[in-house]
């Protein structure tokens, strides 16, 4: 197996995650429309990917 490489089905189990009702500042709606669009995805995977990268790097500090 390629180094860094995990086995389906292998570590935690992930849980679903919960639909919460949030206020966005416009300004940040400009920023999700922008990644949005030089990345080629949706604004909610913008979102998904940007609170993954939160949660590993709270992870490592914590």
């Amino acid at each position: 197996m390629a180094s860094g490489g995990r086995r389906p089905g292998s570590g935690r189990k992930k849980e679903p995650l919960k639909m919460v009702s949030v206020r966005i500042h416009e300004d940040t709606v400009k920023v999700l429309d922008t990644l949005s669009n030089d990345l080629g995805i949706s604004k909610g995977k913008v979102i998904d990917h940007l609170v993954r990268w939160y949660m590993e790097d709270s992870v490592k500090e914590g």
